[in-house]
This record gives C-alpha cells, sequence and structure tokens, in this order.
C-alpha cells in the first residue's frame, strides 16, 4: 500500500512541474554589432534535480523491499523462490516505468544470493542519471 502511495504522489508531482515548466529568453548586442540571443530554462533543472531526488528515493525504497523479501526468503525453511523472483522482478519494474515517466533511467543490476543452496538472481535497481 505505501508503494502505491508514492507513486500516485509521484505522479501528482510530475504534473503540477510540467504544467508549470516556462523557458526564460534574452537578446543582446555584442560589440560587433552581433545579436545574440541565449535560452534558458531554469525551471527545467529545478524540476529535474527535484525529479532525480524522488527517483532515487523510490528507488531506495524499492531496494529496501526487495532486500527484506530475501532476507526473508533466506530465514524461511521453504521458500518460495519463483515467487520471490517474480515479486522482485515486479517491484523493479514498477519502479523503471514510474522514473521512465519522469525522465530518469533506472536499470536493475541482478545481485546473486543463494538461498538454501540455490543461487538466485535478484534484482537491485540503480539509477542512471540522463
Amino acid at each position: 500500500m505505501k508503494f502505491k502511495k508514492l507513486l500516485a504522489v509521484i505522479l501528482v508531482v510530475v504534473t503540477v512541474f510540467s504544467v508549470s515548466s516556462f523557458a526564460v529568453s534574452a537578446q543582446t548586442t555584442v560589440s560587433s554589432g552581433v545579436a545574440v540571443t541565449a535560452t534558458s530554462n531554469y525551471l527545467d533543472e529545478i524540476t529535474y534535480r527535484i525529479r532525480l531526488a524522488i527517483v532515487e528515493q523510490l528507488v531506495e525504497a524499492t531496494n529496501r523491499q526487495i532486500e527484506a523479501l530475501v532476507n526473508q526468503a533466506i530465514n524461511h525453511p521453504n521458500p518460495d523462490i519463483n515467487k520471490l523472483v517474480a515479486t522482485t522482478n515486479a517491484l523493479a519494474q514498477a519502479t523503471i516505468q514510474v522514473a521512465s515517466l519522469l525522465g530518469i533511467t533506472v536499470v536493475c543490476e541482478y545481485v546473486p544470493y543463494v538461498i538454501h543452496g540455490q543461487t538466485v538472481y535478484i534484482d537491485p535497481l540503480i539509477v542512471i542519471k540522463r
């Protein structure tokens, strides 16, 4: 449930910032008489940093959930490995999709875990800044 609420908050923030974004433009003439125009979008940088911070927090929360599921499986006498892999993959893919909507690339970095003698590759996430 907390994950769904976090996703909803993120989508609201993205919507608000994308609607409020605008460009600032300035024109001047240099000593040689050539007109120079510079366009800067200060809000783009601010919204990018906010989106990046949101994605980093989301990735950290997802990785904590994945780690907790792996620890539960390690401590369980008869863990369902297929369910573990499916659940962690679903969490990772949901986070990757939300990050993509925010314009940030997130990828899986598969890590081997030994669970009751069986090596299982689980997919914690890393953020690729764009």
